[in-house]
């Protein structure tokens, strides 16, 4: 299990997954997180908050990155469940 971002604001604790792809690829790079993943992300902020007990709130977010030659697209995707 791995957890690409982890980051708070407020009072809450974001669990981000970052998904990138080069610009002209099949598909966009949300699309390649999956009911599994997302399990697999939940297993893990459920692991990490065994010994995080300040927040009272957690979020679940995706991170698109779109790669090209000049500059890249972010696109953040808040508040995620499958």
């Amino acid at each position: 299990m791995e957890l690409d971002i982890i980051a708070s604001k407020k009072n809450t604790l974001h669990f981000i997954e970052v998904k990138t792809l080069m610009e002209g690829s099949v598909g966009l790079p949300e699309e390649s997180v999956n009911k599994k993943k997302m399990m697999n992300l939940m297993k893990a902020a459920e692991l990490f908050m065994l010994t995080e007990k300040r927040f009272s709130k957690i979020q679940f977010d995706i991170l698109a990155v779109v790669l090209n030659k000049t500059q890249p697209s972010f696109f953040l995707l808040e508040d995620v469940y499958f």
